[in-house]
């Protein structure tokens, strides 16, 4: 995946927001999301030989699903931080550090996009 040249500023400044494709369950603490798989003619034949599941189904912890249900859209990545490090009694950069990479890791698996000034990624 090509990494695009994004500054500091305008990540923190952007909002994550999650892939509508995904629906989850919450049992009061934690999510369990569920992926829908492609759609293909490879994958619907693989499904049907082998027995593949129609979903992947994630389990988010406690922190994870609070990072997962601030991705709104509304929420821009620095107020994650910031209720992360309050909640957490971490230090600005132990939250960031640790939030961005999250971030990255539900971006790489196309969980969330985020919207940078009015463009998604």
């Amino acid at each position: 995946m090509k990494k695009l040249p994004i500054d500091r500023k305008t990540l923190l400044n952007a909002k994550p927001l999650r892939n509508t494709l995904i629906t989850w369950e919450d049992n009061g603490e934690e999510l369990n999301l569920h992926v829908p798989m492609k759609k293909s003619k490879p994958s619907r034949l693989w499904r049907f030989l082998f027995g593949f599941p129609e979903q992947k189904n994630i389990h988010l912890d406690l922190l994870g699903s609070e990072v997962w249900k601030m991705c709104n859209g509304k929420n821009s990545v620095q107020d994650i931080v910031k209720s992360i490090q309050e909640r957490y009694n971490l230090s600005r950069k132990e939250a960031e550090v640790s939030t961005l990479e999250y971030l990255r890791k539900l971006m790489s698996k196309h969980l969330i996009g985020l919207n940078i000034t009015g463009r998604k990624i």
